[in-house]
């Protein structure tokens, strides 16, 4: 069974669980009350309902998936949610999808992570299709004859063997390098993770492909450091999209020890970053993100405090344009604490022409798109501009483009 909510939408407690009315049962409340993710609490519990806070993703319970999207406004479908909500991960993590060159697979019906393994099953389809990739492996082995360079330490260490054997250290070209392997460490968790007959059967296909390769363990996976070059390039995005998955997949439990597992994203924290990687994109190295230049506060004797930290600031014409991202919706007008902090950044950094709030959009929100005037001393001012950004258009680029230049034109 699958639930499907937005952020912050109810899961109503009753006896029995219902798709279609999001009904969970108390044991399912229980076990989403004590998920969490670092410190903090994915859920929030009330009386009869427990909600989403900012975290969307899926969460796995016994016998039932619970998938949290983001609320875009003029998103047609769930469908095209998942696929903006992929699209942002994908981004901020500098990985390129590629599209199907078949259309047997309908994907209608996935859920956010099928839809995410699928994606991964094209990455890697079109990856094999060119042949795995080969890299150096350290290898330390006792041989008759001498190759690479002798572990004196080791070979000392082992006097019956000497001088007949010798403890050598060498590289060699290989399959099985931590590359594939990281490869195969993700495909296997897809494999125990989905539900879907049409995935795992592809899966299987891709697997034989790396029969030849060891199969690590996730740490062991994630803990190796992978450099890209222009002879390895072409894996950048399956390794990204492996990491992508593997690292952001967590096991809980709750108070009856019951397994809890899931994969649950900060969509404040990932908005901001997809916005700054979408300007960069259109404006290279005009753009900063966490531009940490200043202090707000000095002492007499020298000492600064409080760094100021705008999300995404772009030089233009030697003036600044301070960009800060806002994952909610505007009641009333902005929030007082949001106006201080752009009061506190459009004046402590230099050449500072304007400074924008940058809101999803939002119908509710748009009585609020404007231009205003933070009123300071002196009868001097800085512009203020509260700006809408419609991600239903996001995954078309040059549209999406052409509206986020506008936005700060």
């Amino acid at each position: 069974m699958r639930i499907t909510v937005f952020e912050y939408e109810k899961l109503l407690i009753k006896q029995h669980r219902n798709e279609q009315l999001h009904y969970i049962t108390a044991m399912d409340a229980a076990q989403l009350q004590n998920i969490f993710v670092g410190d903090v609490p994915a859920f929030v519990r009330r009386d009869n309902y427990v909600a989403a806070q900012q975290w969307v993703g899926v969460v796995d319970l016994q016998g039932l998936s619970i998938e949290v999207l983001p609320k875009i406004s003029f998103c047609e479908s769930s469908l095209q949610n998942r696929k903006i909500l992929i699209n942002m991960l994908c981004t901020v993590d500098h990985i390129t999808l590629s599209s199907p060159r078949e259309s047997s697979v309908s994907i209608e019906s996935f859920g956010f992570r099928d839809l995410m393994i699928y994606n991964y099953i094209v990455l890697l389809e079109q990856y094999v299709k060119s042949s795995l990739i080969l890299d150096y492996v350290k290898i330390t082995k006792t041989q008759s004859v001498l190759r690479g360079k002798i572990d004196f330490r080791q070979q000392f260490n082992r006097p019956e063997e000497f001088p007949t054997k010798f403890k050598c250290t060498y590289s060699k070209y290989l399959k099985d390098n931590k590359i594939n392997q990281l490869l195969l460490c993700a495909l296997t968790q897809m494999f125990n993770d989905t539900g879907s007959s049409q995935l795992r059967y592809r899966i299987k296909k891709l697997t034989h492909e790396f029969s030849d390769i060891q199969n690590v363990s996730r740490d062991i996976a994630l803990k190796t450091h992978i450099a890209f070059n222009s002879i390895n390039s072409r894996i950048q995005s399956p390794v990204c999209f492996a990491r992508l998955y593997l690292e952001n997949l967590s096991v809980g439990f709750s108070a009856g020890k019951q397994k809890a597992q899931f994969m649950l994203f900060d969509m404040s924290k990932l908005y901001e970053r997809y916005v700054y990687c979408c300007y960069h994109k259109i404006y290279g190295s005009h753009v900063n993100y966490q531009y940490a230049k200043k202090y707000l506060v000095k002492s007499s004797s020298g000492r600064r405090y409080i760094l100021l930290r705008p999300d995404i600031v772009l030089k233009r014409d030697d003036c600044l344009t301070i960009l800060d991202t806002k994952w909610k919706r505007i009641h009333g007008f902005a929030k007082e604490s949001d106006i201080y902090q752009m009061n506190a950044y459009g004046t402590s950094f230099d050449g500072c022409r304007a400074v924008y709030l940058l809101y999803p959009y939002d119908s509710d929100s748009t009585a609020y798109i404007g231009d205003y005037s933070l009123e300071l001393a002196n009868n001097t001012r800085q512009n203020l501009r509260i700006r809408l950004v419609d991600l239903s258009i996001s995954l078309n680029w040059p549209q999406f483009r052409s509206h986020l230049i506008s936005l700060v034109e």
